[in-house]
This record gives structure tokens, sequence and C-alpha cells, in this order.
């Protein structure tokens, strides 16, 4: 049972050569011999050709489907990404059998995705339509957040035709096909999307099957897939004398090919600069958290650093980028502003912006980022009336904002973190001074505001759960203070 349940997770187009799943035995209904697969394909077949009035859509759903595997596919993913979407007829294939339904997503079972998959012998051809609409949710989902993590259905997707795209359209064809370079486009997208949300193994697999044709034009160069691989070994933890010999070897190779690199995507060097930004935010908000001497010279280099990502991410540039871009410069502008000159003017200036943005993602760490320096900007002042009149009620307009969403991405989730401990160091202290009375400010946040933020956020059950008892420990602390 091991090795076919094995076997499940890679779609194909034959039937695996492996005999425990090629066992042939002859079925009662119809008194045919074949495999396992081999007979719900005949099912499969036998219902579509059944079917009266909508089969053609029905087996075109059922070939989408079927791409992205047995894991379950948000439906508003599905509804956002499959043309001609109709609920009616999902719901149709739900009757037949074909698949599980929930109010929340559409699920294959191992064995119809790879029966389906099997049955219909999908080529890249056939999804065209769907690359460029599945590209446009990559690139906007951050506007809403309205739908959850999509585990591993996007890498299944791309493991299971990309080998199979088209690298030009005739042989005598210098550059790449246009729709090879589509479907290049896509695996970036997708391992952004993972490395956005937490998942950097997933990322380096999808990287790890771009391929970059020899002797070909091609808009992508082979290296930005080697930095992609650089940030996927960063986030994944890896040792630090791995992540030395790694960028030691990069060093060598574009050293070693300078005069072949002849073109550069300005996009993948606009996301790393916002990347970069992210990575030095976060780590200047978590050196406010320390006492010790290294803060002002690190805190010094991290702004430098955020200065030099900004050169990146404002210079003008003729390329569609990700997303709300303009709010997203906003967001980045504003940041260096709050950080380098922490005045009334900036905070209403940059909280203005940041409340009037279209793009969630950017909405929740803009008011994160303002929670955070506000509440260590009360702490060092001893500014207490701030908690009342100003970052109190922010927190509760952040918990309201993150209510409204499916999804948190990683950097945003952090931002969220040194927010509500900052302000929660702030009011501990408060209530300590007898500034404020404890009977009239409960812990801010409490479990229940936590809960919501991890739970919308890609972490492992272990993770999850050690967050939360570390959590509950600092809310029982804080109740058991002394008034």
């Amino acid at each position: 049972m091991q090795k076919v349940l094995s076997r499940f997770s890679y779609l194909d187009n034959h039937m695996a050569s492996d005999t425990t799943i090629n066992t042939r035995f002859k079925h009662s209904y119809d008194k045919t011999t074949l495999n396992l697969i081999g007979h719900i394909k005949a099912f499969y077949k036998t219902s579509m050709t059944n079917t009266a009035n909508n089969g053609i859509l029905l087996k075109e759903y059922m070939k989408y489907l079927c791409c992205f595997g047995c894991s379950p596919i948000p439906l508003g993913f599905a509804s956002s990404i499959l043309p001609a979407y109709n609920q009616n007829q999902i719901n149709e294939l739900f009757q037949m059998g074909f698949l599980n339904l929930t109010e929340e997503s559409i699920q294959l079972s191992a064995l119809m995705a790879n029966a389906v998959f099997a049955a219909e012998n999908p080529s890249p051809q056939d999804y065209d339509v769907l690359v460029i609409k599945m590209k446009t949710f990559l690139t906007e989902y951050d506007q809403t957040l309205h739908v959850p993590y999509l585990s591993d259905i996007l890498y299944v997707f791309m493991r299971s035709l990309y080998d199979n795209v088209p690298i030009r359209h005739n042989p005598a064809q210098q550059n790449t096909s246009d729709r090879f370079e589509k479907w290049q486009d896509l695996a970036y997208y997708i391992s952004l999307y993972y490395r956005q949300n937490n998942a950097p193994e997933l990322s380096l697999k999808v990287t790890e099957l771009i391929k970059y044709p020899d002797s070909l034009h091609n808009k992508h160069n082979l290296f930005e897939k080697v930095y992609i691989n650089l940030e996927n070994k960063m986030q994944m933890n890896y040792e630090p004398a791995g992540i030395v010999s790694f960028i030691d070897n990069l060093i060598t190779q574009i050293q070693s090919a300078e005069d072949e690199i002849t073109t550069i995507d300005l996009s993948s060097t606009m996301i790393n600069a916002l990347n970069a930004f992210d990575t030095m935010l976060g780590l200047f908000c978590q050196l406010c958290f320390r006492t010790d001497n290294s803060r002002f010279e690190n805190g010094i280099s991290y702004i430098r650093a955020m200065k030099t990502a900004l050169k990146f991410i404002n210079r003008p540039v003729s390329i569609v980028l990700p997303g709300s871009f303009k709010e997203k410069k906003q967001f980045y502008n504003g940041c260096y502003r709050l950080i380098t000159n922490f005045r009334p003017i900036e905070l209403e200036y940059c909280l203005t912006a940041f409340n009037s943005f279209q793009n969630m993602d950017y909405r929740i760490r803009g008011l994160s980022l303002i929670i955070f320096l506000q509440s260590h900007y009360a702490l060092k002042a001893k500014k207490g009336n701030l908690f009342k009149y100003a970052i109190k009620p922010r927190i509760y307009k952040l918990d309201s904002l993150i209510r409204r969403c499916k999804l948190i991405p990683i950097q945003t989730l952090r931002l969220c973190l040194y927010a509500y401990t900052e302000a929660t160091t702030l009011q501990y202290l408060l209530i300590n001074q007898e500034y404020l009375n404890k009977s009239e400010y409960s812990y801010i946040p409490n479990n229940e505001n936590l809960h919501n933020l991890l739970t919308r956020c890609n972490l492992s059950k272990e993770t999850l759960e050690q967050a939360m008892i570390y959590m509950k420990s600092v809310s029982s602390e804080f109740e058991n203070t002394d008034e």
C-alpha cells in the first residue's frame, strides 16, 4: 500500500510500471480485467460519455482539476482561475462521485486525479488560459487575502506539465517560444508565492524545475534561479557554512560566465529588492527588543541596507510588476520615513497613506509597523496616554483586518507579532506603574487575537502549538501580575 500511495504523488499519462499498482483483476460490473487505475479510467470515460448535456464542459473541468493532484483546492482559487467557472457544474461532478466538495474546497482523490490525468493525457497547450489566470491570481492574491494557503497544488501543476512545454515554435527559431516564457513566468511567481507563505521547501522544488535552454534567447537568466535558491536556503535556515559555500560558488559561476549573461529580468531584481527590505525591516524590529551595545551599530547597518533596497524599488522601470506596486512603493518609503524620522507629522502622513491602501496585505503591514514603533516610542518616552488614545484602538483595528483574511503571509505575520509584543510590553509596564487600572484593561492582544493571526499563516502544526503555548504563558503571567 505504501508503494501505491507514493506513486500517486506523481501524475503521469500512462500506467505505472510498478507491479503492485499493475495488479489486474476482473470487475464484477463489466467483467473487464484491468488494473486499479484502469478501472477508474473506464468508469470515468463511460460516465462522461453518458452525461447528456454538460459532458464536454465537465470533462474540461476534470482536465483542469486533475493537474493539481489530490490536495484540497480552495474554491476561491478555483473560481478565479478556471475558465467559465460555474458552481452548478462543480456540484454536478460532486453528485457524480468524481470529487469531494465542501464550503471551502474541491478535492480529487489520489486515484481519481491519476486516473483522469491518464485518461485525458493533457498537453501544456490545453492550459494557455489557465496559465494566464494563475499568474494574475498570484500577482493579486494579497489584495484581499481571502483565499486560504494553496498547499502543494501549484507545485504538482508545474511538475505535471512543465517538462512538456514546447521550448520553441519551430526548429529554426532562435528565441524561446512565447508559451515557454509564460510558463517560466508562472514558475517564478509560484516559487515567490511559496516563499511569501513560509514554504521554502516547495519554492525550492518549483525553482529546480525551471529550465534555461542552451543557445536560445530567453528573457530569463539562469542566474536568477541561483539567486532564488539562495533565498530559499536562507529561509530554510540552511546551515551557515553551506550558505557561505553556496555564495562562493555563485560568485565563481558569475565570473566565469559574465560574457554569457545577456538578459536581466528586472521584475526579479525588483522582487529581490522588496524581499531584502522586508528582511532588514524585520531585523531592525528585532533589534529594538535587545538591550546590549550592538543595537546602535547594527541599527545603522540595517537602515543603510534599507536605503540601498529603496534605490531599486524607486527606480523608474517599464515592466509589469506584481500586484498594486504603487501602494507597495508607498509602504516601503513610508517605513523608511518612520524609522529615520519618527515625528507626529510623519506618523499621520504614513497612517493616512497606509489606511487608504486597497491592498489588504500592506494595510495590515503598515498598521502593524505603526503600532510597533509607537509602542516602542511610548516605552522609551514614558508616554502612557499614547496607549489609551492611539495604540489600543489601532490594535482593535488590526484585529478586525486580520479577521477578514483567510491567509497571512509570513512577513506580515512577523510584523503583527512585533506589534503585539511591543504593545503588550507597554501595557504591562503601565499597569505595573499603576498608570492603567488592570480591571479596566484586559490583556491586549489576548489568546483569541493571537490564535486568529497564527492560524491564518502557513505554520506547521508543531510550530503553531508551540507558539500558542508560549502566548498562553505570557497571558498567564500578565493575569497574575499584582495590581
